[in-house]
């Protein structure tokens, strides 16, 4: 019975395109084989030519197999215990696709002048980074005037789709005093929406 051909999955691909970024990484694969899975070398013939491997269905296994021992020994990436970022950062590059965001911005307000309050944001799982995650197009902000923060998101008021930390919120003479409840989530880059973030609240700065 034929062998079915072997499939590669989206952290694969991620560890291919990371080696492929190193010019250099051809020199590298020359002296890895023997550390590759014993079930994939088998089905290559020490004898085939490079054309004759080349179109060996467990090519693409193969290389994988390589990229793996590139990244756990060159770049110091523990693939198995990396595997959603791997994904994500892949997607990110927009090469297969775009990821939907899975985590989300945490906001930080201050009020800078009279009926104006500055958001300051980033990821969640990175709270010290300015960056936005891979794939990430941009973070939604929505407001909604209240003395206690509303329980449903259709009840915030959509204000900006901010590309840049910080962005500056203006409101009217008439919400001077009042609580600000600031709601945020992550759109990537065809708009497709991530998680909300939890509410951030500051008082409206009136004079």
């Amino acid at each position: 019975m034929r062998d079915a051909e072997p499939r590669l999955s989206i952290a694969n691909l991620a560890t291919i395109e990371l080696m492929r970024t190193d010019s250099d990484y051809a020199r590298y694969c020359e002296g890895v084989d023997d550390r590759v899975d014993t079930a994939i070398t088998a089905k290559f013939s020490k004898d085939a030519d490079a054309g004759t491997a080349a179109q060996n269905l467990w090519m693409p296994r193969l290389i994988a197999q390589r990229a793996k021992l590139y990244c756990q020994e060159v770049l110091s990436i523990p693939v198995d215990r990396h595997v959603e970022q791997l994904r994500d950062w892949f997607f990110g590059l927009g090469l297969f696709g775009v990821a939907v965001p899975h985590t989300f911005p945490t906001a930080t307000i201050i009020g800078t002048d009279r009926l104006e309050l500055t958001v300051m944001y980033s990821d969640v799982a990175t709270p010290t980074r300015k960056a936005r995650p891979n794939g990430v197009g941009g973070c939604e902000v929505f407001c909604a005037v209240a003395d206690n923060p509303p329980t449903n998101p259709e009840d915030y008021r959509f204000v900006a789709s901010s590309t840049r930390t910080p962005e500056l919120i203006k409101f009217k003479s008439e919400d001077g005093g009042k609580t600000a409840n600031i709601l945020l989530r992550w759109v990537n880059t065809i708009g497709e929406p991530g998680p909300w973030s939890q509410v951030a609240s500051a008082t409206i700065p009136a004079v």
